[in-house]
Formats: C-alpha cells, sequence, structure tokens
C-alpha cells in the first residue's frame, strides 16, 4: 500500500531512538535474563481493510474503513524470546478468517456493487518488541531503591508471510473459492494473470501485558499488517466481458454482476467500468487477548533486603 512506508519508517526511527536509553539502562537490571523463554496463545478478532465494504469515502485510509459488523475470529500461539529488558523477540503462527462486505458500506458505488468476501488466512510472522515500561514492583538501580510500573507496555514492528483464500457465497448460497473463477478476466486478458495466494506484509501495532504470577502473563494486543497483495479479496481491477468466463456460472455471477441493495435484485455491470482500486494493497488487523507460559529458567528473584516479587515477560 502507498500509505505502507510511512508508518513503518516512525516506528523504526521510534525504536531506534529509545534503544540508546535502554541500553544505557541493561547492565543495572539483569533479572530479565532468568526469564527469557515463554510461550503465548491469543485469542481475538480479525478485522479485513480491503477494496470491498469501508466508511463513507472511497479513497478511506483510516480505522473509519473498517466494517466492525465483518469482523471475524483470531487465533495463534507463538514463541517469546527475551533479549534485553527492553526488547523481546517474537514468532508465531495465526489463523485467521476475514471478511469484507458492501452492505455495511455508505459509499454509493461499493453499496451499489454489492459484493462480499470471507477469506481464510494462515500468518507465520517474527516481530521486535520494544517495552516501554516495564512491570515490576521494587528494583535496585546503583544502590537506589526504585518502584516500577503496574504493566508492561510495548511498541512492536517485524515482517510476515502468509496463505489465504478468498471464497464468497454463490446464487444458491455454497461458498465457493474465487481466485480459480478469475473474476476478472484473469487468463482471459494477456495483461492480467492469476494472483498467488501467497505474499507478506509488514506488521506493527502496540500492547500490553501484566504478569499474574511467576509462570503466567496476560496480554492485550493491537497490530495490523500493511500487505503486499491486493487481493485478499479477490477485487482489484475493473469488469471483465462475459465471455471471459464462458459458461461458468458462479465465475458469471461474482465477474460480471452486483446486488442492487433496496430492491435484492441483480444488475449488470459493463465491461471495463471499475470493480477495485489496484493502486492500494489490502490490510488486516488484529485486536488479540493473549495469555503467557513462562517456560524453563530460574524464577526472576534478585536477594535483596526487600523482597521482589516477580516480573514482566
Amino acid at each position: 500500500m502507498k500509505y505502507k512506508i510511512f508508518p513503518v519508517s516512525i516506528v523504526a526511527f521510534f525504536l531506534l531512538t529509545l534503544s540508546i536509553s535502554a541500553f544505557a539502562q541493561n547492565r543495572y537490571n539483569t533479572q530479565w535474563k532468568n526469564e527469557r523463554h515463554n510461550l503465548q496463545l491469543s485469542l481475538g478478532t480479525a478485522h479485513l481493510y480491503s477494496d470491498l465494504g469501508g466508511g463513507a469515502d472511497i479513497n478511506e485510509s483510516t480505522l473509519n474503513g473498517l466494517n466492525f459488523f465483518s469482523s471475524r475470529a483470531n487465533i495463534g500461539f507463538g514463541y517469546n524470546l527475551r533479549l534485553h529488558r527492553f526488547w523481546n523477540f517474537k514468532t508465531g503462527f495465526n489463523y485467521a478468517w476475514l471478511a469484507g462486505d458492501d452492505k455495511y458500506t455508505k459509499q454509493p458505488n461499493r453499496e451499489a456493487r454489492g459484493l462480499r468476501v470471507e477469506t481464510m488466512l494462515f500468518e507465520l510472522s517474527t516481530q521486535i518488541e520494544f517495552y516501554i515500561t516495564v512491570q515490576e514492583e521494587i528494583r535496585y538501580v546503583r544502590g537506589q531503591l526504585k518502584k516500577g510500573f503496574p504493566f508492561t507496555s510495548y511498541i512492536f514492528g517485524g515482517l510476515c508471510g502468509f496463505a489465504y483464500i478468498p471464497m464468497a457465497p454463490n446464487a444458491d448460497g455454497k461458498l465457493v473459492r474465487l481466485r480459480p473463477l478469475g473474476t476478472e478476466g484473469q487468463g482471459y486478458f494477456p495483461t492480467r494473470s492469476t494472483y498467488s495466494v501467497l505474499s507478506w506484509g509488514v506488521p506493527f501495532g502496540v500492547g500490553f501485558k501484566y504478569n499474574v504470577n511467576e509462570k503466567i502473563g496476560l496480554g492485550l494486543e493491537w497490530g495490523i499488517r500493511w500487505c503486499f497483495t491486493d487481493y485478499l479479496d479477490d477485487v482489484s481491477r475493473s469488469y471483465a466481458p462475459k465471455a471471459a468466463f464462458g459458461d461458468n456460472a458462479d465465475a458469471l455471477y461474482f465477474g460480471t454482476l452486483a446486488a442492487e441493495p433496496e430492491s435484492g435484485k441483480q444488475s449488470s455491470y459493463q465491461p471495463g467500468e471499475q470493480r477495485g482500486n489496484p493502486n492500494n494493497d489490502d490490510a488486516y488487523m488484529f485486536i488479540n487477548f493473549s495469555v503467557y507460559f513462562k517456560i524453563g529458567g530460574k524464577d526472576g528473584y534478585r536477594k535483596t533486603s526487600i523482597p521482589n516479587r516477580y516480573h514482566r515477560f
């Protein structure tokens, strides 16, 4: 997406700036070394940001472009490795179901188009988290007693790769895969090849963690993935002529027709009319609740005259 470079640059600059102060503090706080490994289980909601649905403006590039009525579920698991008191490396897998529907938008052209999609997505990601605040009750720094924060907060960035399968209900209500249908004339036009179901993206976001005890922690995270594909919803370019679909009823249904919201009937678009916007790639967003399980290592205590309870994951 043309918007992805700016936020990624801001995140990278912010991480670099904060790391300078973090490095200076690290040598006085070594308890994180005893809590380096933990497993993570996540459950939450998944939201598609694409050519379908959206806000009142067809060029909407903000959170107003998301339709929460199209929210679906996401589940994932991951492994976390503490690299530093303020740095955490995370790798994980997410399974999500994404959805978009023109009936939830107030933009007239999209509403008249009447398309919808249900996309199955499998994601592998690697991320670096920078901890802005650190949950810890008390600690000693240079011989002085310091009070910590009641929770951990962080920002993150990284890379992800994913496989996806766009689907939609046909005229009979059966969920069918859209990619093999060539709904925009893939295979008919020499300049339109079948898109790949494999792509990658740039995840970034913010999160919070809270230690329940020495072994278990809880987390809440918001993260968006700017993708390098425009086909999470199977929509990107213009309508193709009926000749591109032969006698395939499903291809004709998805490739040449649109719903009239008021009547519920079907109306044909003309070949060459805009179906999507190829200048903006898609994105998707997760809002996840997580449980962390510390594995291996020793208890993260330092022997002092005032007992420390536990520190953040």
